[in-house]
């Protein structure tokens, strides 16, 4: 379980930056007018898909 919590601590920062970063993607689009349905849930589905490929590392 440690090895675990460690991995978990390593990887935030990436985590986090994906996160912010699809965010700010999503927002543009928004503000260009380019659609507001899949774009605005993309930051959780990103999140989801690096704790995904995460538990499958560890």
């Amino acid at each position: 379980m440690d090895i675990k919590k460690r991995a978990f601590k390593l990887a935030m920062p990436v985590m986090l930056s994906y996160l912010f970063m699809s965010l700010a993607y999503g927002l543009m689009m928004q503000q260009a007018h380019l659609g507001c349905g899949i774009i605005v849930f993309l930051p959780v589905f990103l999140f989801i898909q690096v704790l995904s490929n995460m538990s499958l590392s560890v």
